[in-house]
């Protein structure tokens, strides 16, 4: 698998500052990023290189260093958590970001996938 591919997963997965993990305790279910076929959502933003698709790392715009904010654009994960029994999350909506290398939206896309298929629930 593509050591980005690799990479991207570990922030997804892992609990350190700027990974998905830390940032989803902390965003509100059901509020704006609503509900998926009755699953509570919520948005993961993240900042990316838009020429590899690394995920550099996952926050608030208020919550990054600048360096990151200013350095790399920005991009949501629209994320379902399955609260009801398997506490899995479910990446459930994503486009690929407007400006992007072909490389990089190929990146993004299997990251999605492989995430979904490695840690996400599976849908009704």
């Amino acid at each position: 698998m593509n050591s980005i591919i690799e990479k991207n997963l570990e922030k997804m997965t892992s609990n350190n500052d700027g990974d998905m993990p830390p940032l989803l305790q902390e965003e509100s279910y059901g509020g704006n990023a609503g509900f998926w076929k009755g699953y509570s959502c919520a948005a993961a933003n993240f900042h990316y290189d838009p020429d590899t698709g690394e995920i550099i790392a996952f926050g608030n715009i208020q919550d990054l260093s600048r360096d990151i904010v200013e350095k790399y654009p920005s991009h949501f994960f629209r994320v379902a958590a399955d609260f009801f029994k398997s506490w899995k999350k479910r990446i459930v909506d994503y486009s690929a970001p407007k400006y992007v290398s072909a490389e990089a939206r190929s990146i993004l896309e299997e990251t999605v996938e492989e995430y979904n298929r490695r840690h996400g629930f599976d849908p009704p």
